[in-house]
């Protein structure tokens, strides 16, 4: 049975010709699909990973038609003469900012100096294996060839297949024997970039326009060394905000082991996310409701609440602004 809005488009000004008619009709017929979805979406408890991942199919198809030009340019650049030595070492090993690494590097460093917020780690390494999955699912059922193969217009999807040359057969991105030669889109190691770039923006405010450069420096390398086409290093970016926005401002790691310690090990343990939140101003307490019992984590007041509305952490004349060194 139609709609309401579809009835009221078929009845809308019947004098108006056919064809504008039928177009009304079609997009109230669209717009029965795409409303419920798109208030799911946008809905506050969700949008702020939802967003990115809505602006990748745009990004996309904005980025794509250049992806070849783009890619001859890269080359060339590759080719000049001072493009050598200290220069390409040097920016080959930024491409592992956000690899296993300089992850652990991470954790160390922040586990060595800033024990108070060691915790936060838990959603570093939830971000990190969010991430693995994501773009895992993303290659395997794109399928994509590399920019080795000159071809940037081929998309395999998961039924299709792509010559990989003398002795390799014809394969699917995701067989067995592919390797990584069908996995360009996304970008793996843009992806993970952003994920530590965000935990370390997150952490200390005051290094982000650090944290953003290494980030771009990760996927423009991609592109100048031919590891990805330019749209593949978009899509890598947008699936890393969205990850990192999702578990890290979230708090999926610390949240997640309050739930798991409170089922296994003690259910009367006060969860630290509560504290940890209010202490270190991060405004998650606003952002995210403290998850209620139902939840699986203790319903308790913050640290901020229990002293009067104000964190006795917090020395005085500062303030909760994300620009100012908070620690305890």
């Amino acid at each position: 049975m139609p709609s309401r809005a579809v009835r009221m488009a078929i009845d809308y000004n019947r004098g108006l010709a056919w064809p504008v008619r039928a177009g009304h009709v079609i997009v109230a017929g669209l717009m029965d699909w795409i409303g419920p979805l798109w208030t799911w979406a946008v809905a506050p408890v969700r949008r702020r990973w939802t967003i990115p991942l809505l602006l990748a199919l745009p990004v996309f198809w904005l980025v794509h038609p250049f992806d070849a030009l783009i890619d001859q340019a890269a080359r060339s650049l590759a080719a000049r003469s001072f493009f050598r030595g200290d220069i390409v070492r040097e920016w080959s090993a930024w491409q592992q900012f956000g690899a296993a690494g300089s992850l652990l590097f991470t954790a160390a460093a922040v586990w060595l100096a800033d024990r108070a917020r060691a915790r936060r780690l838990l959603d570093l390494l939830a971000a990190s294996l969010v991430g693995l999955a994501a773009f895992s699912a993303l290659k395997l059922g794109i399928g994509r060839p590399r920019p080795k193969f000159g071809d940037a217009e081929t998309i395999l999807w998961p039924w299709g297949a792509y010559p990989l040359g003398p002795g390799r057969g014809v394969k699917h991105a995701w067989e067995s024997g592919a390797g990584a030669e069908l996995w360009s889109m996304p970008s793996s190691h843009t992806v993970f970039a952003v994920i530590l770039a965000w935990f370390l923006a997150r952490m200390y405010p005051r290094l982000a326009p650090l944290c953003i450069a290494a980030a771009a420096i990760v996927g423009l390398g991609r592109i100048v060394f031919s590891a990805h086409w330019a749209s593949d290093v978009a899509v890598g970016a947008l699936v890393g905000v969205a990850v990192a926005r999702a578990t890290i401002d979230g708090w999926w790691g610390v949240r997640g082991l309050d739930w798991l310690w409170r089922r296994v090990v003690n259910r009367q343990a006060e969860p630290a996310y509560p504290m940890l939140a209010a202490r270190f101003c991060e405004r998650a307490i606003g952002r995210h409701p403290i998850p209620s019992s139902s939840d699986g984590l203790a319903n308790v007041p913050s640290e901020a609440a229990a002293t009067g509305g104000a964190d006795r952490s917090i020395p005085p004349g500062k303030t909760s602004d994300r620009g100012v060194d908070l620690r305890p």
